[in-house]
């Protein structure tokens, strides 16, 4: 659901993701939560390091205009780190 999503990425706000108040399906009834910083996910996968989970953060970011692309994730330092050759 949409507040399991937020409580581990934040609830987006006008900063974040601008005009995000404007949809039909937004509500300030939303909670608050903080920006997540993955925690869980670093705890359980540590071999991702912090390269990895800079990578999944921007991929799963909420805000569509700030989120990778596939062609930019393929160009994330990450891979480098494992021999994977990134694309151009």
């Amino acid at each position: 659901t949409i507040c399991k999503i937020m409580n581990l990425l934040g609830t987006p706000t006008e900063q974040s993701w601008p005009g995000r108040s404007k949809f039909a399906f937004w509500t300030n009834e939303f909670p608050q939560w903080p920006p997540g910083n993955l925690k869980e996910i670093r705890n359980i996968r540590r071999e991702l390091g912090d390269e990895g989970i800079s990578l999944l953060q921007n991929i799963i970011i909420m805000n569509p205009e700030a989120r990778y692309t596939s062609r930019k994730a393929q160009r994330d330092p990450f891979f480098g780190l494992y021999g994977i050759p990134r694309t151009a």
